[in-house]
């Protein structure tokens, strides 16, 4: 396999790959029948303009981007709330592992409820007991790696 021409790959998740593909974020939105993305970043990446290329493709697909450039190193409840006041169904996360982690975390809480702590796992004793049960399917989460760092790996296009 030659890794410098593009390719798609996808049993369970699909993976675009290739220079510039950002382009196709629209397409892919319709394809997974999104109307508005909320698109997840830094507020860095942001001002950098990285989330143009993202906007221009929904607007030209005719989906509706809302900017959240609030991500920090974590997730917050704020990302979750905006989701929800601008009727969004399709979440795009744009940059490093928080931004594609925070998007990830974003369609979990849609889809099951609660709050983020709820899903991990907390020591009780000498064991180790598993958070709330990821239930239910969150929306559809796309995610754009600007970095080749754990979170561009092991990202799904699909939800939880």
């Amino acid at each position: 396999m030659n890794w410098l021409h593009d390719f798609q790959f996808g049993p369970m998740a699909r993976v675009v790959f290739g220079a510039g593909r950002a382009r196709e974020a629209g397409k892919i939105a319709c394809e997974l029948r999104g109307t508005a993305a909320l698109v997840m970043t830094d507020s860095v990446l942001h001002r950098l303009g990285l989330t143009e290329t993202i906007e221009t493709s929904l607007k030209a697909a005719g989906v509706r981007g809302e900017v959240f450039n609030g991500v920090a190193t974590e997730p917050t409840l704020a990302s979750v709330e905006m989701f929800r006041e601008r009727s969004c169904d399709l979440i795009i996360g744009l940059g490093g592992g928080s931004s594609m982690d925070s998007a990830k975390a974003v369609s979990l809480l849609i889809g099951n409820g609660g709050k983020f702590g709820d899903y991990t796992e907390h020591r009780v004793g000498a064991e180790w007991k598993r958070g709330r049960p990821i239930e239910k399917k969150g929306p559809h989460v796309i995610t754009v790696p600007t970095t080749a760092g754990r979170s561009a790996v092991w990202t799904r296009c699909c939800p939880f």
